[in-house]
């Protein structure tokens, strides 16, 4: 075997070895459960803030400083309910009902980023002063599900598809 080979097949077995640490070290996960509903956040998470009557806890990711905050909530219990919808008209019905409140009574500007009709959930977000706060809506064990990043915190701004991705991956895992 010539030395270039040798020198070659080195260099790709430290590439591997690299990525393979860098891979396994993100797969740190923080189990989090909410009204019997869990969810596995990506990295070391601790949880910073609750608030009783909206049911949402705060939840912080020191080494990259994002804040989420996670809400489940039995459908029953919310303004816009009514027996008859069911699933995605659910999370629709959600959807119109919060975010018509932002965008009339607040002058927000309110925007659908994506929906999933299969598994349950839009995705959606809120410009304001501060910033942008971005939602996931979803349906899970019965329960309407609220995901909220805000888009500000971090040291590395989300991109739209980062960010609904980023929300997904809670939401689906």
């Amino acid at each position: 075997m010539t030395t270039l080979i040798r020198y070659s097949i080195l260099i790709l077995v430290t590439a591997v070895t690299v990525f393979q640490h860098n891979l396994f070290a993100q797969t740190t996960k923080t189990p989090v459960i909410i009204n019997g509903v869990r969810f596995e956040l990506l990295g070391s998470w601790e949880h910073i803030n609750s608030n009783e009557e909206s049911g949402q806890y705060g939840f912080l990711e020191r080494e990259s400083n994002i804040n989420i905050a996670i809400s489940v909530r039995k459908p029953e219990k919310m303004e816009f309910y009514k027996s008859e919808l069911k699933g995605f008209d659910l999370i629709q019905a959600f959807y119109k009902w919060d975010s018509e409140y932002w965008a009339k009574d607040t002058n927000y500007k309110v925007s659908k980023m994506s929906e999933d009709r299969l598994n349950y959930f839009i995705v959606w977000s809120i410009k304001i002063p501060q910033g942008e706060n971005i939602f996931l809506f979803g349906l899970k064990s019965d329960k309407i599900i609220n995901i909220s990043l805000n888009r500000s915190s971090g040291k590395k701004k989300m991109n739209d598809a980062e960010a609904i991705n980023f929300l997904k991956n809670i939401y689906l895992n």
